[in-house]
């Protein structure tokens, strides 16, 4: 997922629970995420560094495991997944 999107669905999470919380139907309200934080699982690149770090391990790991396969899915801020890269065993 893209940074601007982690940033607009953290924002979105807080304030609905929060605004849930105000009108009552919520008895927690919101957990705030700072934007922050979000940019340190980012490292200033658009790819996350959880994504980055998947594939090397993929790259790293696919002569040595006889059968592994690599999918990655980004959210689409509806709470769906989209698969964005699929990387099947090496032959």
């Amino acid at each position: 997922m893209p940074a601007d999107l982690a940033h607009e669905q953290a924002l979105e999470r807080w304030w609905s629970a929060r605004q849930a919380w105000i009108c009552g139907e919520d008895e927690f309200g919101g957990r705030y995420t700072p934007p922050a934080a979000i940019n340190s699982c980012y490292g200033g690149d658009k790819d996350s560094k959880c994504a980055r770090n998947a594939l090397a391990a993929f790259h790293s790991s696919a002569d040595k495991i006889p059968d592994i396969s690599l999918t990655l899915h980004s959210g689409t801020g509806d709470g769906h997944f989209d698969e964005i890269l699929r990387m099947p065993a090496p032959q």
